[in-house]
């Protein structure tokens, strides 16, 4: 049973599996080259853009260096990766993941070159930080396929992740947590679009608006129900066979 569910896990997840190989075969070699690896060809700063090396916003997205962060990538992908693809498909993680990461990447680096201008001390002093990493498009993916999510879980992703990329941001304050935190904010805007989740369930397609105001109201009466004083029987005429007194009878609550 175990190895099915293993099998029908790594059948629907092509994307996952494709991406973690890539970081993974691409970083046992970057470690294999060690100090001859050209790795300005693959990162991405502020150059990129005056320069024109366009292809490096996607190498910085798949490329990592160092044994401990092949490691860390490689499971977040696995986990991360995983799970959105399972929510939203293969189509769509392959096309949120190069959208978000290069989105992201994109308007860190404008954001950078503008504040640079404007004698921003931090913008300055990281003008010159070489960037590859991998968990940004993570984030936008993982953001945008929580809409698919239940109600419940879509919080707690939301909650986690943009407590995360904040934190990153406000302790480490790298460029590659800037776009980790610009690309959850692409994500989250970009769920539920058109590119966004799959089909809701049957029930919760039928939910409009107005349903959803009502939810509250409904669970209430529900718990008025299922409590200790319930309104359970009506008491009929005789003659008329119509309700005629409502009465209150003490009931365990089960």
């Amino acid at each position: 049973m175990m190895r099915r569910k293993m099998r029908g896990w790594l059948r629907d997840r092509p994307v996952t599996l494709s991406i973690t190989a890539i970081i993974l075969l691409g970083g046992a070699v970057l470690l294999a080259l060690g100090p001859h690896a050209r790795l300005h060809l693959l990162t991405v700063d502020p150059s990129s853009i005056t320069d024109r090396q366009w292809w490096t916003f996607v190498t910085s997205q798949l490329f990592v260096v160092g044994w401990l962060n092949l490691l860390v990538t490689v499971v977040a992908m696995l986990a991360g990766l995983g799970w959105a693809e399972g929510r939203i498909g293969s189509l769509r993680t392959i096309v949120t993941f190069l959208v978000t990461g290069t989105a992201a990447t994109l308007i860190g680096l404008g954001l950078q070159l503008l504040y640079a201008d404007l004698d921003e001390i931090w913008a300055i002093s990281v003008r010159h930080v070489d960037t590859l990493d991998p968990l940004t498009p993570l984030a936008g993916t993982i953001a945008w396929a929580s809409a698919s999510a239940s109600p419940l879980w879509r919080r707690r992703v939301r909650v986690l992740i943009v407590g995360i990329a904040a934190t990153l941001l406000l302790y480490r304050s790298s460029p590659a947590y800037l776009y980790l935190a610009i690309a959850v904010g692409i994500g989250l805007l970009g769920a539920g679009s058109a590119l966004g989740v799959r089909n809701a369930p049957p029930s919760q397609a039928r939910d409009t608006k107005f349903g959803a105001y009502l939810r509250p109201l409904r669970r209430y009466l529900q718990w008025v129900r299922s409590s200790v004083f319930c309104p359970h029987r009506i008491i009929r005429s005789s003659r008329s066979g119509k309700p005629s007194l409502v009465t209150f009878r003490l009931r365990r609550a089960r």
